[in-house]
């Protein structure tokens, strides 16, 4: 597995709204063997929630723990919250980051037109998991 982390305002070199906090969290599966090269991931947009007061952690590299091994390349973005959620900042976040996964989908091995995206309602992720689980 490979993990980086991306400040979406600095990658499209915005400047960051005042107390603005939007970074992306990439998990890749090590595609190091020729065959899984080849073939496209299912990639994910995990949104961990908190009533927009904060991030749950459970919410987040937990339901990455879960999807990876179902072939997801997963991303878990920390978007405006707190003071910071003021609207329409967190749809701005969020917007950053699908453009940034569409625009960088050949780097991360996903389908840049089939995104899933997952805002920790419960039974969203339980369809998506049971819909690509083996």
């Amino acid at each position: 597995m490979n993990v980086k982390i991306v400040n979406l305002y600095q990658h499209f070199g915005l400047t960051a709204p005042e107390n603005a906090a939007c970074r992306l969290l990439c998990y890749q599966i090590d595609t190091s063997g020729e065959v899984s090269r080849r073939r496209r991931k299912p990639g994910v947009l995990i949104l961990p929630g908190g009533a927009y007061c904060g991030h749950a952690a459970h919410e987040a590299e937990p339901v990455v723990r879960a999807f990876m091994p179902c072939g997801f390349n997963c991303f878990v973005l920390y978007y405006s919250v707190g003071e910071k959620a003021k609207f329409p900042r967190p749809l701005q976040d969020v917007s950053l980051a699908i453009a940034h996964l569409k625009k960088n989908a050949k780097k991360y091995n996903i389908n840049p037109d089939d995104p899933e995206c997952i805002k920790q309602a419960k039974r969203k992720g339980v369809e998506i998991y049971n819909r690509y689980k083996k």
